[in-house]
């Protein structure tokens, strides 16, 4: 978990994962997803220079014998989400290394845990249940209303951490609780009404999408360190200090 935490240094559009004897890591994809164009490009806007940076971190990680993906279209954590799909259906038990809190909405028992490098904490679905009050699969509902500021998801105006909870064990879901509006407070009421629009939007940027990936389980297993690759690189970037020669 210590070499995690250093790696969390490098940007916060990847995820770094471990099943069971393979380590992956992985970024936003490199073209416009459905995500973004929803919220006209506001959502996770990355410049050029961070894409500059991924690009070089992505050569380092291959060069040290880590997996590193990228798929067109699709996020980090989507791709975290598919791949964890593939490991549950053949009896991996996952680590999911991120402090993003959407992806909570994958905790399963102790199957599928997340470690948090910031907190330094590890997360199981028992743990989120007493610390939340409701499970993980409602997170999306959760997030729906109080927003992500990291992840440009709105919310709603008005709702905080307290409400919001107190609505999602209520209704269960946010299309649920948009139903029965005559059922909460008038006050309350009338800013879910106001906010209907990003919270269902907010509900849908939130939502982990799994689909089909061309990686197999199999290929992302550690490979050996390429050091001359590493050397390569290194002296390109003027690194003079981490080269290492025979």
């Amino acid at each position: 978990m210590e070499n995690w935490k250093k790696l969390s240094g490098y940007g916060r559009d990847y995820e770094v994962s471990d099943c069971g004897n393979v380590r992956y890591v992985d970024f936003d994809g490199t073209i416009t997803n459905v995500k973004q164009t929803k919220l006209n490009n506001g959502y996770k806007k990355v410049n050029l220079r961070v894409k500059k940076g991924v690009f070089t971190t992505g050569l380092v990680h291959r060069l040290v014998g880590e997996c590193f993906l990228e798929k067109e279209g699709f996020e980090a954590d989507d791709i975290i989400a598919s791949l964890t799909c593939q490991a549950q259906e053949k009896k991996f038990k996952v680590v999911i290394v991120t402090s993003d809190k959407d992806m909570s909405q994958l905790l399963s028992g102790e199957n599928v845990t997340i470690f948090n490098p910031v907190k330094n904490e590890l997360l199981t679905e028992d743990e989120f249940n007493r610390e939340m009050g409701f499970g993980p699969q409602l997170m999306v509902d959760y997030l729906a209303l109080v927003g992500d500021s990291s992840d440009n998801i709105p919310g709603a105006q008005g709702i905080g951490k307290v409400g919001a909870t107190k609505l999602i064990k209520e209704f269960h879901s946010v299309e649920k609780m948009l139903a029965n509006l005559d059922k909460i407070n008038p006050k309350t009421a009338q800013l879910l009404k106001e906010s209907e629009n990003d919270i269902l939007l907010s509900k849908e940027l939130a939502t982990l999408h799994k689909g089909h990936l061309d990686f197999q389980l199999e290929d992302l297993k550690i490979n050996p360190v390429d050091q001359e690759g590493l050397n390569n690189l290194f002296r390109t970037l003027e690194f003079k200090s981490l080269i290492k020669e025979n």
